[in-house]
């Protein structure tokens, strides 16, 4: 049980139905809360400084979300590289957080990627078409080339 647990969570080989995406996505979230819940009660305050337990808990949880994105895409016969989108958009918003208050930065994180409208429609843009993708389009039906049906 466990080996088909890590290999669900680490391998990005094979490929994952709608519901186990949708549960994954429940379990982040939910994790990502309660980590948010454990900074605002050790006094985070927005701009002011970092949310540490919730930066950690979603830096721990990159790898898997990757991994079941990737599979997911592989149930539509796409390859790994659509899920690279989703995932730039996590790197960039972590660079700049670390950069502005966590490494010797103002002490504020404004986060100058997204001040520009028209940059953040585009991002909204990206991660809005990638849950489209992930969360609401079939897989194939049958085997593909990344494996037999989940």
């Amino acid at each position: 049980m466990f080996r088909q647990f890590g290999h669900l969570l680490f391998s990005p080989t094979g490929r994952v139905s709608r519901k186990k995406i949708w549960l994954f996505a429940v379990a982040y979230v939910t994790v990502c809360f309660l980590a948010f819940m454990v900074d605002f009660a050790n006094g985070f305050r927005a701009g002011e400084n970092l949310p540490w337990w919730t930066i950690t808990t979603r830096m721990m949880l990159f790898w898997p979300a990757v991994v079941i994105n990737i599979k997911r895409y592989h149930d539509q016969g796409l390859a790994f590289y659509f899920a690279l989108p989703l995932a730039a958009v996590e790197l960039v918003y972590w660079a700049e957080a670390l950069t502005k208050v966590g490494w010797g930065g103002s002490g504020t994180f404004v986060p100058s990627l997204y001040a520009s409208p028209l940059v953040s429609l585009l991002i909204l843009l990206i991660v809005a078409v990638q849950c489209a993708m992930l969360f609401l389009r079939r897989g194939n039906a049958g085997p593909n080339r990344f494996g037999a049906a989940p």
